[in-house]
C-alpha cells in the first residue's frame, strides 16, 4: 500500500522546484511532529 501510494504521490512532487520541496517540507514538519507524539 505505501508503494503504491508513493508511486501515485511522486509526480506530484516532480513539478515542484527544490525550493518549494523545502518549503513543503518544512511545512509539514510541525504535523509530522504531532502525530509521532501520538503514536508514541
Amino acid at each position: 500500500m505505501e508503494a503504491l501510494t508513493d508511486d501515485l504521490a511522486g509526480p506530484a512532487y516532480d513539478v515542484l522546484s527544490a525550493d518549494e520541496l523545502d518549503e513543503l517540507i518544512a511545512g509539514l514538519e510541525p504535523t509530522a511532529d504531532a502525530a509521532k507524539t501520538i503514536d508514541d
